[in-house]
Order: C-alpha cells, then structure tokens, then sequence
C-alpha cells in the first residue's frame, strides 16, 4: 500500500527531514490523543441559516447601460448550496459543569483541553463583577492547571552544543524540548493569573501567598524556556554559517520551528527572547511585594511557610542581606 512504501522509504531520522514538505503522504509522529488535545478548539465551519428573513432592499434601477446586461451583473451563490461561516461558542462558565467536563476529559488524558476550558471561562468571568461561582472557577482552574502542567515529561537539562557542527538531530531534540517548555510555561502563567485574580478579588492572605508562589514557578519555567530559545537560535545561525549536505534537513526543522512558536521567521525568536526576559525581571518583584504584606504586618501571625517563601523570594533576587535582616526578624517560639 502507499502508507507502507512511504514508511519503508523514509526509515531513518535524516530521510525523514529531507524529505519535501507535502512529498507523498504527510506523517505526523503524534499519538491521535495528542492531537485531539492540541486541535480540540479549532473553529466549526457551521451553513448559516436559510431561514432568516431578508432585509427589504429598495429595487434597483434600471439602466440601460452595458454593465446592466444579462451576465454581467454580480454572481449568485448557486442554488442549494449554503455558505460557511467560523462559529466560536461562548464558553462555559458553570462551576458544575466545568467540574463534570474535568472529571471526563482528566480520565481521556485530555490536559490541554481542560486548561483551555478554564482558561477561556476565567477570561469571560473576569469581564463582569465577581461572583461566588468566578471565585470557585478560579481555584477550580488553579487546579486544573496545576494537574496539567504536572503530566508535561521532564526535560532534563538544556545543553549546548560541544562543537562548531550542529547535526539536525540535535536541533529536532531541542524543538522536542521546546514544546515541553512551551506547554508548562503556559500552565505555570495561568495558574500566576488565577492567582493574581483570585488575590485582587478576596485581599486575602493565603491567595496573596499563592501568587508569590505560582510567580516563582512561572520565572523558573520562564527562565528554562528563554534558555531553550537562546540554544536553539544558537543553533541555526552555526548550522547556517556551515550549510552543507544537512542544508535540507535545517531549512525542514527552521519550518518546523516557525510552526510551534506560530511566528513567519527566524529574526522573530530574539523578540520571544526579549520579551521572556523582561518578565523574568518582573515576576520576582511582584512576589515579593504580595509576600511582604503578611510578613511584614505587624497585625497578622504569618507562619513558618509565609517566611519561607518571603525568603526564597529575596533570594532569588540575589538580595542576600535582605534576607538576613528577614530571618532576624522572625521570633521563635
């Protein structure tokens, strides 16, 4: 058959990459649960109804110009046949459904999709003055996040590439690493905005502390990911300099890279670079500032776990005497 000559002539990694885009059959190495996941928001091409009433329109004059001739005028959509519009459905918002539909989709491996649904609720609920259901659907989505971020596959550590030679097989294990990074880094940032949001709604303590905590995961994460792109970019412009017989298999992967990063170039990564550490400089300040309003209130009790994480947030800001004066503050009891 057409699929088993295509899998027998590309059997290895290298005939894979120079392979032609569109060349005989497009295989994807993705499990179909992945790509249900990944796919589960696409637009519904959905026929606009045929039983609207038209709008009365005031008849055309007649004209006795050449243009008024029979087939000259505009076209027609042909008969029985109906046009296709993008529908997008306004999301779920019910604290109960959205808890049956996490249930289900947790049990299909769908983590994507659940952090798509609570995403997309929590940004349709924070237009409008909280309630006790926007309140339960951001530690619900808190949660969910959390979950999802949790089955991302470890990545292990980023590294360089020893020589001056970069092979195509070490550029497609970075992308691999990418779209790990790519995912967690995103789950960590919703779970900051939940946070975020949840803290600015109830003033509360424990959801201040949950923001300065989620903000130290995102700048971790963050960090990882501006690394990873940092390599990669490294990567192609070596592997450019010294285009050879991998010229094919580059130009394959710099597609592929575009693809995942949904950008049109390569000069676009230093602007995803950029931009990744500009808020890496925010993120630390922020938890700081939200920490330091229950350890260092003279009316609240903060506990043992409270200075930790005011701690860690110092000294991940390099403020080490900082630090100090904070522990010398804390009494024993």
């Amino acid at each position: 058959s057409e699929l088993f000559e295509r899998m027998v002539e590309l059997s290895d990694v290298e005939d894979v990459l120079n392979a032609p885009k569109g060349a005989g059959l497009d295989i994807q190495l993705i499990s179909g649960i992945e790509r249900l996941d990944r796919d589960s928001f696409s637009p519904l091409a959905m026929p606009e109804r045929q039983d609207k009433v038209p709008t009365p329109t005031a008849a055309p004059l007649k004209s006795k110009s050449k243009g008024s001739k029979k087939g000259k005028g505009a076209k027609q959509p042909a008969k029985g046949k109906s046009l296709q519009s993008s529908v997008q459905f306004p999301p779920i918002t019910d604290e109960t459904v959205l808890q049956t539909l996490s249930v289900t989709l947790q049990i299909e491996g769908l983590h994507d999709t659940m952090s798509e649904i609570y995403h997309r609720a929590t940004e349709y609920l924070s237009k409008s003055k909280p309630t006790e259901n926007y309140l339960a659907v951001l530690e619900e989505s808190i949660s969910v996040q959390y979950r999802a971020v949790s089955c991302c596959s470890t990545i292990g550590s980023i590294v360089k590439p020893q020589s001056g030679e970069v092979s195509p097989k070490f550029i497609q294990a970075q992308l691999s690493k990418l779209q790990t990074l790519q995912r967690a880094t995103k789950y960590y940032d919703r779970i900051q905005s939940c946070s975020l949001q949840l803290a600015k709604a109830t003033s509360q303590p424990l959801h201040f502390q949950w923001t300065a905590i989620s903000s130290l995961w995102f700048k971790q994460s963050l960090q990882d990911y501006a690394g990873i792109l940092e390599v990669i970019e490294r990567a192609f412009r070596t592997a450019e300099e010294g285009k050879g017989e991998h010229s094919a298999s580059i130009t394959n992967l710099q597609r592929c890279l575009c693809e995942i990063l949904s950008i049109s170039d390569l000069e676009e990564v230093s602007t995803l670079i950029s931009n990744a550490n500009q808020k890496l400089a925010l993120l630390p300040r922020l938890a700081e500032s939200l920490s330091s309003r229950i350890v260092l209130n003279p009316s609240t009790q903060p506990s043992e776990n409270d200075w930790d994480v005011y701690i860690e947030t110092l000294l991940v800001q390099g403020k080490r005497s900082e630090a100090i004066e904070a522990l010398q503050k804390i009494q024993c009891t």
